[in-house]
């Protein structure tokens, strides 16, 4: 499976979730952009976008890709064991990891 195909990426990373808790996020950036590919598993994914003012909640399952924009708040909880690769625009920095609890 392709999951990035052309675009040019800083950052790349490899995470799992057990359920439990959440496992990822609750935060947003200014500037990053991230492409995630879930490998295996399930996510409760929850999104909030700072300028509209929209939520949206769903389930994401193995195959499913998700780019997440600057400004959207974004949050994952596992509902069985989950893996995915996760590629960003940009390097990690402690100073574009924004705060904002979802789920």
């Amino acid at each position: 499976m392709r999951f990035a195909n052309g675009d040019t990426y800083r950052f790349a990373a490899y995470w799992d979730c057990l359920p439990g808790g959440p496992c990822r996020g609750n935060h947003y950036h200014l500037d990053k952009t991230e492409v995630m590919f879930v490998i295996s598993g399930e996510l409760r994914a929850a999104y909030y976008d700072l300028d509209t003012g929209q939520r949206v909640d769903i389930v994401l399952v193995a195959g499913d890709l998700v780019t997440v924009h600057p400004r959207l708040v974004h949050s994952y909880m596992a509902l069985s064991p989950t893996q995915v690769v996760e590629v960003a625009s940009h390097p990690y920095s402690p100073s574009d990891t924004h705060p904002y609890v979802l789920l």
